[in-house]
C-alpha cells in the first residue's frame, strides 16, 4: 500500500475517500513517494489498477516507461468543515487576467514579459472575512505545546494575543473579533491544522496543506520553504491569482464584459479613512476594528477587508528570500489597496494576516474520480520572477516602506490600542 494523490476514492457507501493505491503486480515498474501530495509512479506499459477493489484497465503504451506526478486531484466526499469561517464561492471560472490598463506593474518594466495576474480556471471559496483573533487564539494555544519560541513572539501570536502563563495565552480584552497577523510559516501551519481536523497531536500541524519539514534556509540564507500547497490542501494561503480574482474581479463590470476594479471595494476610486459609519477604510489611520465593520464596503464577491484590517499574506514567492503580501492595513493606506501593489515580506516575521481559501465541497452524491493531472492549476511558482522583485524595488516605491508605523491612538480608536501599544512598544 502506497501513498498516492493522484486518487482519491469516496466509497460506494459514502465513507470519505482514501489516499492510497494498491496496484496489481505487473502494472508497476517502480514507486517512489517523496512526500505526501507530491509523489511520482512510473508504470511500465500495461497494467489492471485496483484501487481499494475498484479495478479499471489502463492502456498506458508510452515505450519504456511513463513517469507522472502525482500533484494535483481530490474528490472530496462530504462537506470541507468551515470551522467558524464564512466562506464565500469565488466563480466565473476562466476570468481573463489583468490588462496592463487595470494594473500596469504587472507588465514590463515592472514585471517579466508574459507574466500574467488574475486569471483562475476553477471554482473555490475563500472566507469572507480575514482570519480573526479569536480564531487565531485557538490555534496558538492549540499549538503551544510544541512551540519552542518566545512567548512574545509576534510572529506566532500577532499583535492581540499575550501570555497567560502555564503555557497558554490569552487575547487583549475587546480584540476577538478584530483581524490578526502573523508569520507566513505559521499561517501555513493553520491551514494544516484545519486540513487535519484540528487535531492535537504534533503531526496535525506540520503537514496537509504545506510540508513544514522543508522550512528552513539554505546556505546562502534562501528559504527553502515549499512554494505552493499540497494538490489535496482542504485549506490554503491564498495565490496571487485568487486574491486578486476574489478582491477585484467583477464579472458584471463594462455591461458584463467583465473587469478589475482599482480598489477591493468595487470601486476604482480609493476608499475613504474614517470609522465604520462615515469611512469605508481604517487604511493608514492606526485604528482598528473588528472584521467586517464596514458592512456596506466589500469586494465584488462579498469579501469585507479587502483594504484595511492588516496586510495580507499571499502564497505566491517570487524569490528564495520573501513571500508576498497585498493590501493596505491600519498602519499604511489607501495607495497599497491598488490592484497592482505588492510587498514582499520575510516567512518567519508577523507582518500579515489573511483569507483563507478553501476547497469546494463535493455534491452530496459520492463520486469516484481518477484524475491524472501534469500541473497544479492553482500553483504559480515564482523562479524566474526575481527581476520583477528588483525592478519593481526601483520603480515602486512599495519596497520602500517600512511594515510598521508606530501606532497612531486616535480619540476613536479602541481602547485595546492603547494595551497593544503598552505591550509592544507601539512597533510589531
Amino acid at each position: 500500500m502506497a501513498y498516492c494523490a493522484v486518487v482519491r476514492l469516496a466509497a460506494a457507501r459514502g465513507r470519505a475517500g482514501g489516499s492510497a493505491c494498491r496496484v496489481s503486480a505487473g502494472a508497476l515498474a517502480g514507486f517512489a513517494c517523496s512526500n505526501p501530495g507530491r509523489c511520482v509512479i512510473s508504470f511500465a506499459a500495461i497494467g489492471d489498477w485496483r484501487v481499494r477493489g475498484v479495478r479499471s484497465r489502463a492502456w498506458l503504451s508510452l515505450g519504456a516507461a511513463l513517469v507522472l506526478g502525482c500533484i494535483g486531484v481530490r474528490a472530496l466526499a462530504g462537506p470541507v468543515p468551515d470551522y467558524g469561517h464564512d466562506f464565500v464561492v469565488i466563480g466565473d471560472p476562466g476570468n481573463r487576467a489583468v490588462n496592463q490598463a487595470e494594473g500596469r506593474r504587472f507588465f514590463p518594466p515592472y514585471a517579466p514579459e508574459g507574466f500574467s495576474v488574475g486569471r483562475v480556471d476553477y471554482r473555490y471559496r475563500m472566507a469572507r472575512t480575514e482570519v480573526t483573533v479569536g480564531q487565531w487564539l485557538e490555534f496558538v494555544n492549540a499549538y503551544a505545546p510544541y512551540y519552542d519560541g518566545s512567548v512574545s513572539s509576534l510572529a506566532f501570536t500577532g499583535d492581540w494575543i499575550v501570555y497567560a502563563g502555564n503555557g497558554s495565552y490569552r487575547a487583549i480584552e475587546g480584540s476577538e473579533n478584530f483581524a490578526t497577523n502573523m508569520a507566513w510559516r505559521f499561517a501555513a501551519r493553520y491551514c494544516n491544522w484545519l486540513h487535519n481536523g484540528k487535531g492535537l497531536e504534533q503531526a496535525a500541524f506540520e503537514n496537509g496543506a504545506y510540508d513544514t519539514s522543508t522550512f528552513g534556509q539554505d546556505a546562502n540564507g534562501y528559504y527553502t520553504d515549499q512554494r505552493t500547497h499540497n494538490a489535496e490542501a482542504l485549506f490554503w494561503i491564498p495565490t496571487l491569482d485568487e486574491w486578486t480574482k476574489a478582491m477585484h474581479w467583477d464579472p458584471a463590470k463594462s455591461d458584463g464584459e467583465g473587469g478589475y476594479w482599482r480598489y477591493p471595494t468595487s470601486s476604482d476610486t480609493a476608499p475613504i479613512i474614517g470609522p465604520p459609519g462615515f469611512g469605508q477604510t481604517n487604511a493608514g489611520s492606526g485604528a482598528t476594528y473588528d472584521v467586517g465593520a464596514y458592512s456596506d464596503v466589500m469586494s465584488p464577491w462579498g469579501l469585507f477587508d479587502g483594504s484595511g484590517g492588516e496586510r495580507e499574506w499571499l502564497e505566491f514567492a517570487a524569490d528564495e528570500g520573501s513571500r508576498y503580501l497585498r493590501g493596505a492595513s491600519w498602519a499604511l493606506g489607501p495607495p497599497f489597496d491598488e490592484i497592482d501593489r505588492v510587498t514582499p515580506g520575510p516567512p518567519i516575521t508577523g507582518s500579515g494576516g489573511f483569507h483563507i481559501v478553501s476547497a469546494i465541497p463535493a455534491p452530496g452524491a459520492p463520486a469516484v474520480l481518477f484524475i491524472i493531472a501534469a500541473l497544479n492549476p492553482r500553483s504559480r511558482g515564482g523562479r524566474g520572477l526575481q527581476r520583477w522583485n528588483s525592478r519593481m524595488g526601483e520603480h515602486d516605491e512599495t519596497f520602500h516602506h517600512p511594515r510598521r508605523r508606530p501606532l497612531l491612538l486616535h480619540s476613536d480608536a479602541p481602547a485595546g490600542n492603547r494595551e497593544r501599544a503598552a505591550l509592544h512598544g507601539h512597533q510589531r
